[in-house]
């Protein structure tokens, strides 16, 4: 391995998100801001088209989390569109341009950004019926990338319906134990799906594993933000190893390729 070629082109692959990290740091001694933003940075290297955030700030400082919003911002300028799974409803006008709330497992509503204060967020998600006053948005964004039909989990999701466009951030709120870290993992194929479709771009898709939904073009940024690192590694393998089996061949790894990829 060429790890000093490598080592430039993983850092040429943070310039380009804007971030000043040490790439011959280990991960393991990164701040929770320098790893998610590593994260990103091999998100943006695989070329997904949709990003799920999981509680993306929980751990992070208020310097770190201002970076992060900067960050979400920059990816919706190219095109990719994100879920945004969180409770902290002050997040919301920061980073989405509709939110969806989630009660019970259940769907309660999905309102753009300007009908959704914290006080309509926070009765949503205490069950007062506000679908009256609040009537849903028919406003056309981009395309549509990604639209979940009747996903359902027995006894955790039921019959849960979405759509998200591109450059879109759609927010997904409710309190502990609503389902939103459930829905992120059912979508991601981490966690089996009873009942429900999944449309990418118009083509219903079969996601069962992290790898079915990987070749369909999600990313999944987990709440648990040690889970989806390999903290005794340095940032270079940590961007390109989702997609390593692209540069196999014959059970040897082809480095160049990889290389390339961690370049950006």
């Amino acid at each position: 391995i060429d790890w000093p070629q490598l080592v430039a082109r993983a850092k040429d692959a943070l310039d380009k998100l804007g971030v000043s990290i040490n790439v011959k740091e280990r991960v393991s001694n990164l701040g929770m801001g320098e790893r998610q933003l590593t994260e990103i940075a091999r998100a943006i290297s695989m070329n997904v088209k949709i990003i799920l955030f999981d509680e993306p700030s929980s751990a992070l400082s208020d310097e770190e989390r201002e970076r992060f919003f900067y960050m979400i911002h920059a990816l919706k300028e190219t095109g990719v569109s994100i879920i945004y799974v969180s409770h902290r409803l002050s997040e919301a006008p920061r980073v989405c341009d509709r939110v969806t709330v989630l009660r019970d497992g259940k769907k309660i509503d999905t309102l753009p950004m300007d009908r959704a204060d914290e006080e309509t967020l926070i009765r949503m998600m205490v069950g007062r019926d506000v679908g009256e006053k609040f009537p849903k948005d028919e406003t056309k964004g981009g395309k549509e990338v990604l639209r979940v039909k009747d996903l359902t989990i027995y006894g955790r999701l039921h019959h849960l319906e979405l759509t998200l466009h591109q450059g879109e951030v759609l927010g997904i709120f409710g309190l502990m134990g609503a389902g939103r870290t459930e829905f992120a993992r059912a979508l991601f194929g981490i966690d089996r799906i009873d009942k429900g479709e999944i449309f990418i771009e118009g083509r219903r898709v079969d996601i069962s594993s992290p790898t079915d939904a990987i070749e369909a073009g999600l990313g999944y940024l987990t709440e648990d933000k040690l889970g989806g690192l390999l903290m005794q590694m340095t940032i270079p393998p940590n961007i390109t190893l989702p997609s390593l089996r692209r540069f196999c061949k014959f059970g040897f790894i082809k480095h160049n390729d990889e290389k390339e990829t961690a370049k950006g």
